[in-house]
């Protein structure tokens, strides 16, 4: 599976959302070693990329815009099968959005992520 992943808060922003992100991607790699990764990145990171993991950054620095609007046309450039979005959904047929339940702590500890091939 060629896999387009929202980096959007790979480099900056709240603890949690660099957490959840940043354990995804690693535990793909991890579950998943033949699947290709590409992480879409809002300019420049120091923070290092796994092995394996393709980078890109995107030119709009606005996450809704980011996810709706470039997304699609990076994932169309690159192959992608599927988007995994945060926060905001992509827009296209492929795109999943990952949204945190806010009003439980325990929540991100709950989710299970599954490989999904898209219809």
């Amino acid at each position: 599976m060629n896999l387009l992943i929202d980096g959007y808060w790979w480099p900056e922003g709240p603890d949690s959302n660099r957490m959840v992100l940043r354990e995804i991607v690693r535990q793909w790699v991890d579950d998943y070693p033949d699947d290709s990764l590409t992480l879409a990145v809002p300019g420049e990171t120091s923070v290092p990329i796994p092995e394996g993991v393709d980078l890109v950054r995107t030119r709009f620095r606005v996450h809704p815009a980011i996810n709706f609007l470039e997304l699609p046309l990076v994932a169309r450039r690159r192959g992608s099968d599927a988007i995994l979005a945060f926060n905001f959904a992509a827009g296209a047929r492929t795109g999943a959005s990952h949204r945190a339940d806010r009003g439980n702590r325990n929540a991100d500890k709950r989710l299970r992520y599954r490989r999904h091939r898209p219809v």
